[in-house]
C-alpha cells in the first residue's frame, strides 16, 4: 500500500514515546496496526509511569513491526512516497523508492493492549492553555531517583481548597493553582511523569483529558495518550507543606536579573550541577558565594524592594531550574521562594551542614 512517506513519518513518530525497545518483552518495542489505527505501549517504564498512544492511520496491515526500526527507516529516506505490503509468511516489505527492505512482523494476537475499551469516564478536564502552562510548570521538578509515590509525577488537585497541580522531589515543591470554577470535588489523581510530558508536548488547546477508574487518557486531535491510574490516597498534600512555609516567610520581592547569571557561573565553576551556592540578603543586597573546582565566586546585586536579612545555602542547579517564569522571592534559613505570575510557587530546601 503506497503513502505520502513523510506523512507516515509524522504520525508514527508520536508513538515513539511509548515504545520500549531492548527490553525481554519484545511486544513493547512494536507498534501494532489494526483497523484504521496504530498503536504502542509499555515505555518508559514502572517509576515514570506506563505509557500507551494511539494515532488514527489505515496501511492496510493487522500485525505489529518494530518500532525503531521502521521509523528509522523511514526516516532514512527523502523520497515523497513509502508502501508496506504484508505477504501470507508474516513478512512485511517497505519499499523506498528502490530500497526494498523486508520486516519480521508479529501477529496481532500478541499485541494486546493494557487499557479498557474507551467508555463514558468519571470526569472530563478540558485541556486550555492554562492547564498546558501549569502542566510544563510543575514538570520543572525532574526527581534523579524515585523514594516515595509523589516522585512519580504531577498531582492534579480539584477539592474544597481548590484546583492545582504539584510535584516534588523532596527537596523541592512546585505548586501552581489553576483558576478553575469547580462544580465538584474529586480526589487527587497522579498524571505519571512520561503521560505528564507527553500531554505538553504533544497535546493542544480543544483536546480533553479523560479520568477513569483504572486508567487515564488526553483525547487529542491526532494522537491519544494513556496511562494507569497511580494509587495517591494516602500521599500528603504538600500544597499545606507549602501554605505553612508562605505564612512564615518574609513578603516576596522582585527577582533581580543578576540572580540568575550568579548561578549559572557557580555551576560552571563547580563544573557540575552539585554546585552549592550560599545565597544571602543584607543590607538591601542580595549575595552569592561560593568556592568550587575551578574558582570562587563572589556575586552581589542590589534589590529594588526591602527584604529582611536572611542567608541560606542551596543547590545552584535546583534554584535555576524553578527560575523561568519566576516573578518574585522570598528568602530564610528554612527556604527559598519563587513565586510567578501564575499564582505558583516553588519552594527549595537548603543545604544542610
Amino acid at each position: 500500500m503506497k503513502m505520502n512517506r513523510e506523512q507516515l513519518l509524522k504520525r508514527l513518530a508520536l508513538l515513539r514515546p511509548a515504545l520500549k525497545s531492548g527490553g525481554m518483552i519484545v511486544e513493547l518495542g512494536h507498534i501494532w496496526f489494526k483497523e484504521g489505527v496504530a498503536f504502542a505501549f509499555g515505555g518508559p517504564g514502572e517509576q515514570r509511569g506506563m505509557l500507551g498512544a494511539r494515532v488514527k492511520l489505515d496501511v492496510g496491515l493487522a500485525c505489529g513491526l518494530p518500532g525503531d526500526v521502521l521509523l528509522g527507516l523511514l526516516a532514512s529516506s527523502r523520497l515523497p512516497e513509502a508502501s508496506l505490503d504484508p505477504d501470507e509468511q508474516g513478512v512485511v516489505t517497505l519499499k523506498l523508492g528502490r530500497s526494498v527492505s523486508k520486516l519480521a512482523s508479529l501477529k496481532l494476537d500478541r499485541g494486546v493492549w493494557p487499557f479498557p475499551k474507551d467508555g463514558e469516564p468519571q470526569e472530563r478536564v478540558s485541556v486550555d492553555e492554562v492547564f498546558l502552562a501549569a502542566l510544563a510548570r510543575a514538570l520543572v521538578v525532574d526527581p534523579k531517583s524515585v523514594s516515595r509515590v509523589e516522585h512519580r509525577g504531577v498531582v492534579f488537585y480539584r477539592d474544597k481548597r481548590g484546583a492545582a497541580l504539584s510535584a516534588t522531589d523532596s527537596t523541592t515543591i512546585v505548586v501552581v493553582a489553576l483558576a478553575a470554577v469547580l462544580k465538584k470535588q474529586y480526589l487527587p489523581v497522579m498524571l505519571p511523569r512520561a503521560f505528564a510530558e507527553q500531554v505538553v508536548k504533544a497535546c493542544s488547546v480543544g483536546d480533553e483529558l479523560l479520568l477513569y477508574d483504572d486508567y487515564l487518557v488526553v483525547v487529542g486531535a491526532d494522537v491519544s495518550i494513556y496511562t494507569q491510574v497511580v494509587d495517591v490516597t494516602e500521599v500528603q498534600d504538600v500544597r499545606e507543606i507549602v501554605a505553612g512555609v508562605v505564612k512564615k516567610h518574609p513578603e516576596a520581592v522582585p527577582i533581580p536579573a543578576g540572580l540568575k547569571i550568579a548561578l549559572e557561573r557557580a555551576v560552571l565553576l563547580a563544573g557540575g550541577d552539585d554546585a552549592v551556592a550560599d545565597v544571602a540578603v543584607a543590607k538591601g543586597d542580595l549575595t552569592v558565594r561560593g568556592k568550587y573546582k575551578y574558582g570562587e565566586l563572589s556575586e552581589r546585586v542590589r534589590l529594588k524592594a526591602e527584604h529582611p536579612d536572611a542567608q541560606a545555602q542551596f543547590t545552584a542547579s535546583r534554584v535555576l531550574r524553578g527560575l523561568d517564569g519566576a516573578k518574585s522571592f522570598s528568602l530564610d534559613e528554612n527556604a527559598l521562594l519563587l513565586c510567578g505570575g501564575q499564582g505558583d510557587i516553588y519552594a527549595v530546601a537548603p543545604r544542610r551542614a
